[in-house]
Formats: C-alpha cells, sequence, structure tokens
C-alpha cells in the first residue's frame, strides 16, 4: 500500500516528494511535506474542476479549456494561487454582459487583432527606418561641417 492510498489521495505523493527534492529548495524535509503540498494540490484541482462542471452547459459531457479558465477567473483565491501563469489573473475580469470575460477569443476577433498587430509593426518598422535615415544625415552634415 503506497503513501497516496494511505493517505486517502489520488495524485502521486512520491511524484511530488521527487519533484521537492529534485528543486532543491532544502536539504531535509519532513515525511509530512508531500503528503501537505499534494493534498493541497489535489484539493485546488478538485474545486476548479467542481466549478468548472458547474459552470459548463448542462448537456456537456466534457469540460473544456474554456469552461476550466472560466472556472479559475470566476474564483478570486484560485485566481490569486494561479496568478502569473497561463491565462490567470487575480482582478475579475467583468465582459459587457456584466459575467466574466471569456480569455479565448472567436476566431474573427483574433484574425482582427494579428491584423493590428501586423499593421503597428509595419508602421514601427517605417518609423524606425525614418529616424535612422534622419541620424546618417544629420551625422553626415556634422562630418561634413567639421
Amino acid at each position: 500500500m503506497g503513501k497516496s492510498e494511505k493517505c486517502g489521495l489520488t495524485l502521486p505523493v512520491p511524484r511530488i516528494e521527487r519533484a521537492i527534492r529534485d528543486s532543491g529548495v532544502c536539504k531535509n524535509t519532513s515525511s509530512a511535506v508531500p503528503v501537505f503540498l499534494t493534498a493541497t494540490v489535489e484539493t485546488i484541482l478538485g474545486k476548479i474542476v467542481q466549478n468548472a462542471a458547474a459552470g459548463a452547459d448542462s448537456g456537456k459531457r466534457r469540460l473544456t479549456p474554456t469552461d476550466l479558465m472560466k472556472a479559475v477567473n470566476m474564483d478570486l483565491d484560485v485566481g490569486r494561487v494561479l496568478s502569473g501563469f497561463a491565462y490567470t489573473s487575480h482582478l475579475p475580469a467583468l465582459g459587457d454582459k456584466g459575467g466574466f470575460l471569456d480569455f479565448i477569443l472567436p476566431l474573427d476577433e483574433q484574425k482582427e487583432r494579428q491584423a493590428k498587430k501586423k499593421e503597428s509593426a509595419a508602421r514601427r518598422r517605417e518609423r524606425m527606418t525614418e529616424l535612422a535615415a534622419k541620424r546618417k544625415a544629420a551625422k553626415a552634415r556634422t562630418v561634413a561641417a567639421a
């Protein structure tokens, strides 16, 4: 019987223990540390999945990444814990309808943003070439004046 079974956990305690040892955070740790950390991660994951299942459409059989993102962003505590990772934020992002924004944009909006990025990059390149030309001209004038 392994540590996970003894503690009634689903996630593997030895894997977390090995990650703690390999990370080099500290030389010695108690045998309770990986168990506690595994239980904490399992609790947070359970809360996210539970919120995602509650927020998903009732006819769905599977949770999508969008459902998980909404669940993380709807719970401020989980959002704070996961802030700085992938798609989360510690601030609530309210949409037009007063609900939380769906952070995966529809395809047409993605294309619009990509087009705007390309336009701004082209403008930036033009400005840089103009500045380089002005600098070159100014340098030529100073050399000619000397």
